[in-house]
């Protein structure tokens, strides 16, 4: 049909980052994200949204086996297309049943000697055992924990089955196993030479801690001194503040008695005034009483000589010349 796409075609730059949502390269079936449904995608879905079933973070495959018991058969890189196979492959055929055989047919050496010669052995292969363990499926379990017995019995150490079972150290720890790390070699003249250095780095900070401590007791001194002079230096200016404000003080209850003193002596000069004022006011009442006093005497007698001398008047009306001197 014209306008179908092909079979193997080009994806678009688009395609590459939503799988789902486009058409299949190959034209093979596609699964809808939302729905969890084959043959049909996102875009046109109306089913409801269904989650779909969790998957394992890692599985375990084939385990990594001895080279002296696989067979190396390197391929190219453009060379496989659908297997998936490929690398190494053991003699017997595959799988870990095969190879556990063969190694228990090879393995000729008694267990308990074997062993020891591992982990008294100077050329150990590193191996990367303090690595966090990964996700593990709950349906290799029990096969793992039975290898691993097998693997025990037989003889292998921990190493090699971390190594031969392509696991890391918190698995077996999470099997409830306790890994047992090979003994190295140790090089004692470099063991001497750190404890040297140790022992200099020991001594160099003793020496250091020793200056340390006269710096601080000379500082300490030094602050002792100084604390003590400015102790004195208070002490004098305290007791120079308080001179001073007995002075002020002093000065101040002076010029306060004196003017309480004029203010005094200004009263009492008041209080004589007044008492002279009224003294002299007493006197000038005393004489003016007396003065009215001496004026009415006097006026009943100048009224008593004045009815006297009428009387006499008029008995001597007779004689005129009397009469007229007395008129006149």
């Amino acid at each position: 049909m014209p306008g179908r796409p092909t079979m193997k075609r080009k994806r678009n730059v688009s395609e590459r980052d939503d799988k789902f949502s486009q058409v299949s390269s190959n034209g093979g079936t596609i699964q809808c994200q939302n729905c969890q449904q084959k043959g049909h995608n996102k875009k046109t879905c109306k089913n409801p949204h269904v989650e779909p079933d969790p998957k394992p973070n890692k599985k375990i495959g084939r385990p990594r086996l001895d080279p002296s018991l696989t067979q190396w058969t390197r391929r190219g890189r453009w060379g496989r297309r659908g297997n998936r196979g490929g690398g190494r492959v053991p003699r017997g055929g595959g799988g870990f049943h095969s190879w556990f055989e063969r190694s228990e047919t090879l393995n000729t050496v008694p267990s308990q000697k074997r062993v020891n010669e591992e982990y008294n052995s100077e050329e150990m292969v590193d191996v990367d055992v303090m690595s966090d363990a990964d996700g593990l499926d709950m349906a290799d379990m029990d096969y793992i924990t039975q290898q691993i017995k097998e693997l025990r019995k037989s003889g292998y150490t921990d190493v090699d089955i971390i190594r031969c079972l392509g696991i890391t150290k918190a698995h077996l720890e999470d099997f409830g196993y306790v890994v047992r790390l090979p003994m190295l070699k140790v090089d004692w003249k470099e063991v001497d030479r750190v404890m040297k250095k140790k022992k200099d780095m020991d001594k160099e900070m003793k020496w250091k801690e020793v200056d340390m401590d006269k710096e601080m007791k000379k500082k300490k001194k030094d602050m002792g001194k100084e604390i003590k002079w400015k102790d004195v230096e208070m002490d004098k200016n305290e007791k120079e503040m308080e001179k001073e404000m007995k002075e002020t003080e002093k000065k101040k209850m002076v010029e306060m008695d004196k003017k309480k003193m004029k203010e005094m002596e200004k009263g009492m000069k008041w209080k004589e005034l007044k008492q002279k004022m009224f003294k002299d006011m007493m006197k000038v009442e005393k004489e003016l009483k007396w003065k009215l006093k001496m004026f009415k005497e006097m006026k009943k007698v100048f009224q008593y000589n004045k009815g006297i001398l009428g009387i006499i008047c008029n008995k001597e009306q007779g004689d005129p010349q009397r009469g007229s001197f007395f008129r006149s």
